[in-house]
């Protein structure tokens, strides 16, 4: 298992998402950290109306040898030839031949009508996208994803200190264009496209706040992204404690990137190197995923390398035609795929924290942050808050020759416990509501979700449970001694 450990070693991710090399032919890349578009609305549909007609250039190779099966691909050839003759011949404006051309593309991909994760990447929006796996990239500073009703692209968090905070825009505003071109029913991608560019350049961006559409002009910056923030929380921050003197850990992961499994393990440092605290409570609220490996790596420093899942699903998966895998290291994650051959994930870095630990997760916990919070349930920590996003499939997105790239589905994740969570999400064993306690603070800010602390943490009704359900499980280690 430690060969494939290696294999999955060469990650990159964009915005939201996470892409992770799992031994597939040429230069494909796996996505598993995304909450997934709706519709896209117009600009799509007319791109799907062209579906297929991505392959011409392809095609006229094939036209001398098809491969049989698949696509019609003469077919297509000569279907887009004739729709070019009318459209030549009786269009009433110029068309755009590279736009109809990328719209082909994207119209392949919009034909994978059973997915809502399928996507197709311009030349500029996936090299952005890649570049955001660093854990820096030249933006405005927000992360968004496709508004449910159709009507642009949504906010979900915004930079703290970086140019679109500074310019006024906030998270839940609603981007309905930019630099005067309508997103909606757009896809994220495009978003991206657009609001990304050169270091210095302005970029006009109009929203939706509420029923008033406001308009800001915003400097592209590089941006850089801080995925994880720690601190103590001491007694006298929380109030009276069973065990005097027994602070509490708090580190909260936003996203999963590449600088995140290096930030966590200096936190880590920080608050258990000199045995400052007696517990440890991992904030994933709000956490929309990211790079799967990165999650893996933080679960084995965590967790010791002998260990049996102590909560087994009645779920009992097919194995006639699986790898055998004989390990008795801590079983991570199993990915398993069309072909139903698994790729196994096991702990063997010989590390462990040894202190109690709950995590806290809420609606828009998903993906790796639901990998993470769903292993360490299944061996016996807490979950506290809302029930998770639920999604456990994994996304595979390719290079293509030109600089562009095509993502779909292509893996299922299974947890230590046997588990499938797609479209289920992880129940807490402890649930609680998240009340707001002022203008500032709400859901979709909290976990440091815009980069900034929260005024006063206990009064987050989701942290003192966490710290309430920590303190008795520090009394009872204590009592154990």
């Amino acid at each position: 298992m430690e060969e494939k450990r290696r294999e999955t070693a060469n990650i990159t991710e964009p915005v939201r998402e996470l892409y992770v090399e799992i031994d597939i032919p040429d230069t494909a890349e796996t996505a598993a950290g995304e909450i997934p578009k709706k519709h896209r609305g117009k600009r799509t549909f007319i791109a799907g109306a062209a579906a297929g007609i991505a392959v011409i250039l392809v095609a006229e190779l094939v036209f001398l040898n098809p491969f049989g099966g698949g696509l019609d691909l003469v077919a297509l050839v000569l279907k887009s030839k004739v729709m070019e003759g009318l459209i030549d011949s009786h269009y009433l404006y110029d068309a755009d031949k590279a736009a109809m051309q990328e719209s082909m593309y994207m119209g392949l991909v919009y034909g994978l009508t059973e997915d809502d994760y399928s996507e197709y990447y311009p030349v500029e929006s996936y090299t952005e996208q890649k570049k955001k796996t660093e854990g820096s990239y030249v933006g405005i500073g927000v992360s968004v994803n496709a508004d449910s009703e159709g009507r642009g692209i949504h906010i979900v968090l915004v930079n703290a200190d970086g140019p679109a905070e500074e310019a006024g825009l906030m998270a839940d505003d609603i981007i309905t264009a930019v630099n005067g071109e309508s997103l909606a029913g757009a896809e994220t991608s495009r978003a991206v496209e657009l609001l990304t560019g050169e270091e210095g350049t302005f970029v006009t961006v109009t929203v939706l706040r509420g029923d008033e559409t406001l308009e800001f002009e915003v400097e592209r910056r590089t941006i850089v992204t801080v995925s994880v923030h720690s601190t103590v929380l001491t007694e006298e921050i929380t109030g009276r404690r069973k065990v005097k003197g027994a602070d509490i850990g708090y580190i909260s992961i936003k996203t999963f990137n590449m600088e995140t499994g290096k930030e966590f393990n200096e936190a880590l440092e920080t608050l258990i190197g000199d045995d400052e605290i007696a517990g440890l409570i991992i904030d994933l609220r709000n956490n929309g995923g990211g790079e799967l490996t990165t999650c893996l790596d933080m679960l084995d420093r965590i967790l010791p390398d002998n260990l049996t899942p102590v909560r087994v699903s009645d779920a009992t998966p097919d194995n006639s035609e699986r790898e055998t895998d004989t390990s008795e290291n801590t079983l991570l994650l199993q990915i398993e795929s069309k072909t139903q051959v698994d790729t196994v994930f096991r702990a063997n870095d010989g590390d462990h924290v040894d202190i109690p630990i709950v995590i806290l997760v809420n609606e828009r916990s998903a993906s790796a942050s639901e990998v993470f919070a769903g292993t360490l349930r299944d061996y016996g920590y807490k979950l506290i808050g809302k029930k998770t996003y639920g999604k456990g499939i994994v996304q595979t997105t390719y290079s293509l020759p030109d600089g562009t790239g095509i993502k779909f589905t292509t893996h299922q994740y299974r947890l230590a416990g046997g588990d499938l969570i797609h479209g289920k999400g992880l129940d807490p064993d402890i649930e609680v509501d998240f009340v707001p306690y002022d203008d500032y603070v709400t859901d979709k800010t909290v976990n440091y979700a815009d980069g900034a602390v929260q005024p006063d943490m206990m009064k987050d009704a989701q942290i003192a449970a966490a710290v309430a359900e920590m303190d008795e499980q520090i009394y009872q280690a204590y009592q154990q001694q």
